[in-house]
């Protein structure tokens, strides 16, 4: 599974400058929801995510870069150890919890502002 990811996350470098940014609403939900997201379109790995609410990964997925504003809160809850496996965490100015068997994969960086909170009770890998 996480060669699957990796050859969709190497090919979004290729698709990378076609990047589109997709705002959560504010209330939040399910990554994979259509409701989570503004206009109904869920972030792909081509894609750049903000969050603007609260969001609770469950599923495997991949994304370009995440930006959690102020606020917000990212939740990866993978239950069943699948991972979340982001090119690039922009910004986190809200929170990301990692719990339950969750494992996010951020293949660049990761910068956390003033406001910023990380709290892992279970995988962060940072680096290619």
């Amino acid at each position: 599974m996480k060669h699957i990811l990796f050859i969709i996350l190497l090919l979004s470098f290729c698709i990378g400058a076609n990047a589109k940014t997709i705002s959560s609403t504010k209330k939040g939900g399910e990554w994979n929801n259509p409701k989570t997201w503004v206009k109904g379109k869920v972030p792909t790995a081509n894609d750049n995510a903000i969050i603007k609410g609260e969001v609770v990964i469950k599923t495997a997925d991949t994304v370009n870069k995440i930006t959690i504003q102020k606020n917000a809160k990212l939740v990866v809850d993978n239950t069943e150890q699948t991972s979340f496996v982001v090119l690039t965490i922009v910004k986190i100015s809200g929170k990301l919890l990692v719990i339950n068997h969750g494992v996010l994969e951020v293949i660049e960086n990761i910068e956390k502002t003033k406001t910023g909170e990380i709290n892992n009770s279970s995988v962060i890998e940072v680096g290619k």
